[in-house]
């Protein structure tokens, strides 16, 4: 399944450009597993990676137009959340098809 990331770098405010992922339909631990697949791309240690909850979720509340993006005061702000550990997402739900925000 696709997965579209972009790398926050707080120091700078400054979001790089997407880039997309794929993750293996069938994997256990989706959160872990992307953080694997970001290491490898971007060459960063997996424990150092964050990952934020997934957008579009079902709290955005509407259609949201491709390509998703947040603004850079969301992030900035601290609308957009990050975890160390697995974000929570709701069930029936995954990474698939959307976008998340790593530092």
């Amino acid at each position: 399944m696709p997965v579209m990331v972009q790398q926050w770098c707080p120091s700078s405010l400054d979001v790089k450009p997407m880039v997309e992922l794929h993750l293996r339909n069938d994997v256990q631990g989706e959160a872990k597993a992307l953080r694997k697949l970001i290491a490898q791309h971007t060459l960063l240690p997996v424990e150092r990676i964050q990952l934020s909850e997934p957008y579009p979720s079902g709290s955005t509340g509407g259609y949201v137009k491709w390509p998703f993006t947040r603004s850079v005061l969301d992030l900035v702000d601290g609308e957009v959340k990050f975890s160390a550990d697995s974000p929570i997402l709701p069930q029936d739900s995954s990474y698939g098809g959307k976008l998340i925000y790593f530092k």
